[in-house]
């Protein structure tokens, strides 16, 4: 508590708009700071939960759009490329938070 106290202290003299963007940037510096021992602790397996669920995943490569009974056509080269645009930004997304 004292130290917001003393943050609000030093920036008294700055406008709000400022005091906002500085605060702001202070959370998000925290925050990347504290992110691994906050959500991924070494005590937690989540990493190796994530590793099973992507095997399991990839397990199955096999099924296809039509026995999923989507309306996805497989052979359209616009469609395959989202479809391919949306696995990759699913992977990537999952890398960052590794």
């Amino acid at each position: 508590m004292l130290i917001v106290i003393n943050v609000y202290a030093v920036i008294a003299d700055v406008l709000p708009e400022d005091a906002d963007t500085l605060l702001d940037f202070a959370e998000k510096y925290v925050t990347v700071k504290l992110y691994t021992l906050l959500f991924c602790p070494p005590t937690c397996d989540d990493e190796q939960k994530d590793l099973q669920i992507q095997r399991q995943i990839r397990s199955l490569h096999w099924v296809t759009a039509a026995q999923l009974d989507t309306m996805i056509d497989e052979h359209c080269m616009d469609v395959r490329t989202l479809v391919d645009q949306a696995i990759t930004g699913t992977l990537l997304a999952n890398r960052i938070h590794q």
